[in-house]
């Protein structure tokens, strides 16, 4: 029996339009809303990331998401690595998302990639997926 909500055939869709659309067929990186769309297929929701360019605009997001929030460098390096400096977590304010936003700034440069803003989750168990084809 399968869960109620699924849409395996909008997924396959989805999964068959990337992968015309790709310059090579032996991998595609999915972005954020790509990724929302494939996993909205079976009843998955992705938390909403906002893109910041400055700490005025990272504060106007957290401002409009609700405190706590999250920040975020978009390296692919940095991902999900709090230990490289790459993540903020539980900002209550604009004082301490605007003082992490500056510290990251610094600290990271360039490297950073960018940056995003997100609403914190509840605790709980964090959990990332990824997956590898194996012919």
């Amino acid at each position: 029996m399968s869960p109620s909500g699924l849409d395996v055939r909008a997924a396959r869709a989805l999964v068959a339009d990337l992968l015309a659309g790709a310059d090579h067929t032996d991998h595609v990186d999915l972005d954020h809303e790509q990724l929302q769309r494939l996993l909205g297929c079976y009843g998955i929701d992705l938390w909403d990331v906002r893109p910041v360019a400055t700490v005025d605009e990272a504060v106007q997001v957290a401002e409009a998401v609700g405190y706590p929030v999250a920040l975020k460098a978009t390296a692919s390096h940095l991902r999900h690595r709090r230990e490289l400096g790459g993540v903020r977590l539980d900002l209550d304010d604009g004082a301490e998302l605007r003082a992490a936003f500056e510290s990251m700034r610094q600290r990271l440069g360039d490297t950073a990639g960018g940056f995003v803003v997100q609403a914190m989750a509840p605790t709980g168990v964090a959990t990332r997926l990824a997956t590898v084809e194996d012919p």
